[in-house]
């Protein structure tokens, strides 16, 4: 037995989280944290329009097949920036990101 499973062990014994349980909690208040922040700014009015707006940019864009491989690495990046930001809105409002990324959330 290695001294990490020995400590392992002993924490396991005193009931005390492991280091992946801390840091899995430390992600789970994280993501909470950006879903509260998120709903905060993009589930106004202007926020669903500067939302809107990044998905045009972003994921509704269509590169031509002349595109560089890094051209579509960076473009990929931005998408997955966008969705993380319409999930975590999602999350902060309880709306289904498809109606965010529908434009419908808040129109009722």
């Amino acid at each position: 037995m290695s001294w990490e499973d020995r400590e392992k062990v002993t924490r396991a014994r005193r009931g005390a989280p492991s280091d992946e349980e801390r840091r899995a909690a430390a992600e789970a208040r994280a993501n909470a944290e950006m879903a509260r922040l998120c709903a905060a700014v993009f589930a106004t009015g202007q926020g669903r329009e500067l939302l809107a707006a990044l998905r045009r940019r972003t994921k509704d864009r269509v590169l031509g097949p002349d595109a560089s491989a890094s051209a579509l690495f960076h473009l990929e990046g931005q998408r997955q920036l966008v969705h993380a930001i319409e999930t975590w809105t999602a999350d902060g409002t309880r709306t289904d990101p498809s109606d965010l990324r529908a434009g419908l959330a808040g129109t009722d």
